[in-house]
């Protein structure tokens, strides 16, 4: 063991950052194994798992079918890069394809399910002693008898995890720990090693073999695995959340914040004046409020009024949110206890949240080119030239970038 103080005397502290980040990671992993075996593996995550299987699968199948994929590509005319990128990408597609139908099939057979049922509120099923009653069991003394409480939540599959299903959780989540580290440290090298900082003391860790290690792997595949990543995930998170659920997400939280914007708009245009039309009760209802406070002679009672018929404008609009998404819950619980329209509701925002997460990963790329060109960051040295797919990436957000970023520049 180096003892503190050895560690605290060195003259370049950033010499032993190496050993500390790696007591660090190794701490996350065991908590977040033991995160997992608490939980089970059916009660956790399952995008992290995804994302490493599909990586892992891309990996392989990247290094056995690149070179006969990228001839007919090479056939008809594309440059050995652009053969490359395009093998690497339907690679990469089919990968992510594959490992999302394995994912909706296991969860369909083994995730637990929340599911709506009807029940009823028996006071008396069980008797003081805990005894159930028989069936032909009638309390004369209870006059209601069984009383309707409506729906309640029925946890499906919720039971007491074994030891091999706490196992399993743990090793997911320390799976999903170990992919999340390993791009926050690719990312904290690649910061070092493609900036000024690695001409600094703290450049001294690109001299350590692990560090050295890792860049060396992180420039093959770290960039790729990020793209890969927000793409599967973002397709197992659409197909768990499904697609009506997310729809009336959306709906609310666009609602709430156009009635808000729109409660403390319209009082204070054109339309405040209406006397007649769809707005004559926005203008009634403004005058109300101003002449509480003076008329419209009083300058205050102009302002004040009107951010009051606001408020109230403000708490209609709510109301009808809240009936809204109770109306639109009710759906998704319907769609929720049909197996059949719940596969078609999960693939379908499977479909709309992978192209979510095509856009966030194009862009990410565009990102890094723009501080590639400007200067701030040496993309191009982050990412090697066997990694075909960032580097089809990266010139791919060269193609849209550049023109934007030149006719800025020029003005």
């Amino acid at each position: 063991m180096i003892p503190l103080y050895s560690i605290l005397a060195e003259q370049n502290p950033y010499a032993s950052l190496p050993m500390i980040v790696a007591i660090v990671c190794v701490v996350v992993l065991i908590a977040a194994f033991a995160v997992g075996f608490a939980k089970g593996f059916r009660r956790i995550g399952w995008g992290g798992l995804a994302w490493f299987a599909t990586c892992i699968i891309f990996v392989l199948a990247d290094a056995m079918f690149r070179g006969s994929l990228t001839v007919p590509f090479t056939n008809m005319g594309f440059t050995p890069e652009v053969a490359a990128f395009w093998a690497a990408l339907i690679v990469a597609i089919v990968c992510i394809l594959l490992v999302l139908a394995v994912h909706g099939v296991l969860t369909i057979a083994f995730r637990p399910k929340l599911k709506w049922v009807h029940a009823m509120d028996d006071e008396n099923d069980l008797s003081e002693f805990g005894l159930e009653y028989e069936d032909d069991y009638v309390d004369y003394e209870d006059d209601d008898g069984f009383s309707p409480r409506g729906e309640s939540l029925y946890r499906d599959g919720f039971d007491n995890p074994s030891i091999g299903n706490r196992i399993a959780g743990g090793f997911t989540c320390a799976v999903k720990s170990l992919m999340v580290l390993f791009i926050i440290l690719s990312f904290a090298i690649f910061f070092v090693s493609a900036t000024k900082v690695s001409v600094g003391p703290m450049g001294i860790i690109l001299d350590v073999p692990i560090v050295q290690l890792l860049l060396n792997f992180a420039t093959r595949y770290a960039l790729e695995f990020l793209s890969i990543g927000l793409v599967i995930v973002w397709g197992v998170k659409g197909y768990t959340k499904g697609f009506l659920n997310s729809l009336r997400a959306l709906i609310i939280i666009v609602g709430a914040v156009a009635a808000t914007v729109f409660s403390f708009l319209l009082p204070f245009t054109q339309f405040s004046l209406a006397t007649e039309g769809i707005f004559y009760f926005l203008g009634r209802l403004v005058e109300r409020c101003v002449n509480l406070f003076g008329g419209a002679n009083n300058p205050m009672a102009f302002i004040v009024g009107r951010i009051l018929s606001g408020a109230c404008l403000l708490t209609f609009f709510i109301i009808l949110l809240v009936l809204l998404n109770i109306v639109l819950k009710k759906c998704c619980n319907m769609v929720q206890d049909a197996s059949p329209i719940r596969v078609v509701d999960g693939a379908l925002a499977c479909v709309v949240f992978l192209l979510i997460g095509v856009a966030l990963a194009i862009g990410i790329w565009c990102i890094l080119y723009t501080a590639d060109y400007c200067g701030i960051f040496h993309t191009t040295e982050i990412f090697s030239k066997d990694a075909s797919l960032a580097n089809g990436l990266y010139k791919f957000a060269e193609s849209i970038m550049k023109p934007y970023i030149d006719l800025f520049v020029k003005k």
